[in-house]
């Protein structure tokens, strides 16, 4: 039961060490406050985020303190002005197409030049939306525990993590999404499309990305009709020749093309070596294809097509889920926008399974084995996940907040700090 005395225990958990506190909030999960806490955890991992050039992260905290910190008010008109026409938002250095990235930027230079600040305000939104989502599946699911249940639910919270911080905009609007459409399938409350519509204010892709959810409003649960389109998605794809004059109607848009569309004719003079390591090559091939082996064994062998061991919840994740992968498989003339619909696709499968597998009537008997089979590649999956997780970590996480004043600015990341002390 959730009371002050839960919160106030949680809050000095917090204030001794942020990891002690998410290791008792994830054993409480069930609690408000303890979901609070892991928000407040999310806001500790973004200010002690370790910044790497190249990435998004560092774009978004060297645009804020060089373009932000000195920007005018007229200047940020312009900036809005730009946005709202489909103009790319771009002037003054930017670094966004859209509402969110700017808005933020904008109203914590008026206060504070430090990305540590900036990222802390990013973490308590991103968090709230990732813990949030992560809650509702929690909530619906039968907490009958056994491994497969379990490594299914720890492949779901793993799938987009912490490291979604380092894609404020991405990221964040992915789990704006999900809540939307999860509560949407849920309640049919209309006033959760409105959520939905929000997410392509985080990031412009999604007016993309959330197609499926709006093409299954008017499907609904016509299952042969899904299953028709998620297998001719399969035998084709979409071409740029026919969406690129929607596309390019628009400044933004063009611009999008451009960065998004590949040539397939374009060829280079050297050879591109990969000098990452065999885990870390080919991690994500491996959690991709698991996802769409389990979901679709699912689908033809548990129930789906034939009406049996589905609630509505369900058969609706489901029936979303078969369009985002229709849409996955559509768009493979853009390698940058299939990844980003297939890790959409990847949070409602996974939903899904979790809620599927907690609930079957009888229970999972031979079905289990084929989430045996996939444990060794789920496995690889975390283990690649964390590790990357814990190259922009900081070490600072483990100790109060208190102190951070005193531990200096040079980074010391997670992985480099538990080398320290293992060598």
């Amino acid at each position: 039961m959730d009371n002050r005395h839960h919160l106030f225990y949680y809050l000095v958990l917090f204030l001794i060490s942020p990891v002690l506190s998410v290791v008792a909030a994830m054993a409480n999960f069930g609690q408000k406050n303890a979901r609070l806490t892991l928000v407040l955890f999310v806001a500790a991992f973004g200010y002690t985020l370790i910044l790497r050039p190249g990435a998004d992260s560092y774009s978004h905290a060297v645009n804020f303190v060089n373009s932000y910190s000195y920007m005018s008010f007229a200047e940020f008109q312009e900036i809005m002005i730009s946005i709202i026409t489909l103009g790319g938002g771009k002037p003054y250095g930017a670094g966004g197409d859209e509402l969110y990235v700017p808005i933020l930027l904008y109203t914590l230079s008026q206060f504070t030049t430090s990305s540590s600040i900036l990222f802390l305000f990013a973490g308590l939104v991103y968090g709230y939306f990732f813990i949030r989502g992560i809650s509702l599946v929690y909530s619906d699911m039968q907490r009958n525990w056994n491994i497969v249940l379990l490594v299914l639910f720890i492949f779901f919270i793993s799938w987009r993590n912490l490291e979604g911080l380092n894609s404020i905009r991405n990221w964040t609007g992915a789990w704006i999404f999900f809540n939307g459409a999860y509560l949407y399938l849920k309640t049919r409350n209309p006033n959760y499309i409105l959520l939905v519509m929000l997410a392509p204010m985080f990031h412009f892709g999604y007016l993309l990305i959330t197609l499926p959810f709006y093409a299954y409003l008017v499907i609904g649960d016509r299952k042969y009709v899904l299953v028709g389109i998620l297998l001719a998605s399969f035998m084709m794809t979409a071409s740029t020749g026919f969406i690129e004059p929607y596309l390019t109607s628009t400044e933004l848009g063009e611009t999008k093309m451009q960065a998004y569309a590949i040539d397939e004719d374009r060829s280079t003079d050297f050879e591109v070596v990969d000098e990452r390591s065999f885990h870390a090559r080919n991690y994500r091939t491996v959690s991709d294809l698991i996802i769409q082996g389990l979901f679709i064994y699912a689908l033809l062998f548990m129930g789906f097509m034939r009406n049996e061991n589905h609630d509505p919840l369900r058969t609706r994740l489901a029936g979303l889920a078969i369009l985002m992968l229709s849409l996955a498989n559509l768009s493979s003339f853009a390698p940058v926008v299939q990844n980003r619909v297939f890790v959409n696709f990847g949070l409602f499968a996974l939903a899904y399974l979790v809620l599927h597998f907690s609930k079957l009537h009888p229970p999972p008997g031979m079905h289990r084995n084929i989430v045996y089979i996939t444990i060794p590649g789920i496995l690889l999956f975390l283990f690649t996940q964390y590790s990357q997780i814990g190259d922009f970590m900081d070490f600072r996480v483990l100790v109060s907040p208190l102190t951070y004043p005193f531990l200096g600015d040079d980074p010391v990341s997670m992985k480099e700090f538990i080398r320290s002390l293992l060598l």
